[in-house]
């Protein structure tokens, strides 16, 4: 079990993003020509922080296709390579923002195959929503080149992913899409017309939830291998929830005091999850 604070993690790796493709690497279609311009840097002469307390002085860093290529104390440059002098200047790994909140739109559950509580929504997901925010543009000038973004509403919210702060392009922009599912084992918004008004309630609606999901995947397992058995439901939010119950994708659990970190804590381990709790 990891614990997880809204810090900033220093990345390994200087993040080089770009706003277009080569058009091999493109799904987008171009009419005429194809260009195939080469996206090959190489900044001469900067001193390099490569990590806490190791740096390299007169460096060259070769920068190809938006990933680091090499980083060298005068090294050679690529025949391909289009050259930048950086005498003067220190380059240094970028900051991630390890969590920041948006709130997903759910208009489109009612046109699909949701739970039947609207404050479980695990099928949706970051990537499919990122939109421009200029706010990243802030981000970008403070030295912060990724920041992870997570479902902001309900108990059982959705799932996260990195995105990088060098473009509004979602297209390039979503570095790691899914990262993990995020839930609150409690209410932000009581009312006593509305199930679940209580951290308690919250908590039975996600145990449920897990219960239901459960038997989701031993239904359609018993389905699949049984063709005489009848056709379950499909349900897009039980779907969403097995990479969890199987351990293959984490959960992040938000808590704002230790009577809550007990609380995940023990849910987690009703059913076997990879936990990270964020406070």
């Amino acid at each position: 079990m990891l614990f997880v604070c809204r810090v900033l993690t220093v990345l390994c790796l200087l993040v080089f993003a770009i706003a277009t493709l080569p058009a091999d690497q493109s799904s987008v279609h171009q009419d005429g020509l194809r260009q195939n311009r080469p996206q090959v840097w190489a900044l001469l002469h900067a001193t390099v922080v490569v990590r806490p307390g190791v740096k390299i002085e007169d460096a060259t860093v070769v920068v190809r296709d938006g990933k680091i290529g090499s980083v060298g104390a005068s090294g050679i440059v690529p025949d391909d390579a289009r050259p930048i002098d950086m005498s003067g200047k220190t380059i240094y790994p970028g900051f991630i923002d390890s969590y920041s909140e948006t709130i997903l739109n759910t208009d489109q559950l009612s046109k699909s195959a949701a739970y039947w509580n609207s404050q479980v929504v695990p099928q949706l997901t970051v990537a499919d929503q990122v939109q421009a925010n200029a706010a990243i543009t802030s981000l970008r000038k403070q030295g912060i080149v990724a920041q992870l973004r997570a479902p902001g509403a309900g108990v059982i919210r959705g799932r996260s992913a990195v995105i990088s702060t060098g473009t509004n392009n979602p297209s390039v922009g979503v570095i790691c899409a899914d990262v993990a599912q995020h839930m609150q084992l409690t209410v932000g918004r009581r009312s006593r017309d509305r199930y679940p008004g209580s951290p308690m309630g919250a908590v039975a609606l996600a145990r449920q939830s897990m219960y239901d999901a459960q038997w989701y995947v031993e239904v359609w397992n018993a389905a699949n291998a049984d063709s005489d058995l009848p056709r379950p439901e499909r349900n897009d939010a039980l779907a969403a929830l097995a990479p969890v119950l199987r351990g293959e994708q984490p959960v992040v659990i938000e808590t704002s005091n230790e009577q809550f970190f007990l609380r995940a804590d023990r849910f987690a381990a009703e059913f076997g999850l990879n936990l990270i709790v964020k406070g």
